[in-house]
Parts: C-alpha cells; sequence; structure tokens
C-alpha cells in the first residue's frame, strides 16, 4: 500500500494483479490503497536510462544533448548525491519516490521504457510481457 499523499499522475505502481500501472489520471489516485511501490532496482533504473560506472560505483542519468554532465546520480545503495558528490540525505526505497524527487528538481518525467520491459509474475516466476500476454 502506499499512502496517497505520495502518489501523482505520472507515478508507476503496481496493482493487485501484479501488474505494472502508470497513473494517468487524478482518479485513480483515489485507488491508492490498492497499489504497491516499484521497488528500486538495477533493472529498474536501467529502465529509466541510467547507467553504471564502475570506476566511481554510482548510477548516472545522462543529460540529453546539447548539455553534458548528469541529471541525477545515485549509489550502488540507491542514495542520492548533488552535483558535487556530496550524499543528499535521500535514499530511493521506490520507483515512485525517485520520480517525484526528479520531477520536483528537473520539472520533468524521466523518461522511461516500461512498454519494453518484463515483468516478473509473482505467482509462477514466469516472465510475461508488460501489455499482459
Amino acid at each position: 500500500m502506499i499512502p496517497k499523499k505520495e502518489l501523482r499522475v505520472g507515478n508507476w505502481v503496481i496493482t493487485n494483479e501484479n501488474e505494472y500501472l502508470k497513473i494517468e489520471t487524478g482518479k485513480l489516485l483515489d485507488q491508492a490503497d490498492e497499489f504497491s511501490p516499484v521497488a528500486i532496482s538495477d533493472f529498474i533504473l536501467k529502465q529509466c536510462g541510467f547507467t553504471y560506472d564502475s570506476y566511481f560505483k554510482k548510477w548516472q542519468l545522462r543529460r540529453n544533448l546539447p548539455q553534458s554532465g548528469f541529471d541525477m546520480e545515485l549509489d550502488e545503495d540507491y542514495n542520492l548525491y548533488d552535483f558535487s558528490n556530496h550524499f543528499t540525505g535521500v535514499t530511493f526505497q521506490s520507483l515512485h519516490q525517485m520520480q517525484n524527487v526528479f520531477y520536483a528538481l528537473k520539472g520533468r518525467e524521466i523518461e522511461m521504457n516500461f512498454l519494453m520491459f518484463y515483468e516478473k509474475s509473482f505467482d509462477n516466476n514466469v516472465d510475461r510481457a508488460a501489455s499482459g500476454n
């Protein structure tokens, strides 16, 4: 269950049917008690466009060209670092938390490839397409 105050339009959650859902209307926010958070993982970060730098041991979300640098950097424990490489005091445990902080800082959504990734069935450990096929 996710507290309603933590969700906003644009967040990704998991339904009671173990399917990934993007909240696209405010009406869905009223059903927050029926949703579970999407846990942050290396796989989820890759779907959000992050790459792992093994030298710095950081997950980095590069800025779009022509800009250089990074929009967001996380360590291996999903702690958020600022542009000066200082820990901000924020640790992400779920995708919607990261989405909300990113939106608050950048004023835009993290681009995600969720329509292309596979969800894991929690009942029988079988991979199936997120579209439900």
